[in-house]
């Protein structure tokens, strides 16, 4: 949110629709829009989600970058079925690259909100196979913000279905750039 004339809380209209169309509670309270004292919501729940407590709806210009490293966090779990896997019934590491480049695209493109491309990927380090029939949860978190691009550590950690065994499996980092629609270079924070 920020503030309008004469020090008035003001909110996108975008913002106020997004939040009613998508089905979200909300809380009202006058807000002027464009000159215009209106009801608007700056608390809003997903009605599906509803163990969830509620989140102030927050202008990405007041947002720390810390605020938007924890919001950018992304984990993401799959089950390791026989056609993701080797000959040695583990999961073929090309196919860990891509769910990992997948993980951090989310995770960069969450934190930017804007296009972004993988430029590169470092040293992805293979600790430990991951078999068939177990879950694997991947965590893509922000770790570095530049001027135009940003880097990405992921986290594949291995789980058995039927135990509360699990272990880190494998590691790696991506670096992304924002572009615009001329897929030129821009800043990675608007």
């Amino acid at each position: 949110m920020a503030n309008g004339k004469g020090g008035k809380n003001v909110i996108s209209q975008e913002t106020c629709h997004y939040l009613l169309d998508n089905a979200f509670a909300v809380e009202a309270i006058g807000l002027h829009i464009y000159g215009v004292l209106v009801p608007c919501c700056i608390y809003y729940l997903p009605l599906s989600i509803t163990r969830y407590p509620y989140y102030k709806v927050i202008n990405d210009v007041d947002m720390t970058i810390e605020d938007r490293i924890n919001n950018s966090e992304t984990r993401i779990f799959k089950a390791v079925f026989p056609n993701t896997t080797n000959h040695y019934d583990t999961l073929f590491g090309g196919t860990a690259m891509q769910l990992m480049d997948e993980v951090a695209f989310i995770a960069a493109t969450r934190f930017s909100r804007q296009r972004v491309v993988t430029v590169s990927s470092d040293r992805i380090d293979f600790k430990k196979p991951i078999p068939g029939g177990t879950f694997a949860e991947l965590i893509g978190r922000v770790t570095h913000v530049g001027n135009t691009s940003l880097k990405v550590h992921v986290e594949i950690f291995v789980e058995d279905m039927y135990s509360e065994s699990r272990e880190k499996a494998i590691m790696g980092d991506f670096t992304f750039v924002a572009i615009d629609e001329n897929k030129e270079p821009v800043a990675i924070i608007k």
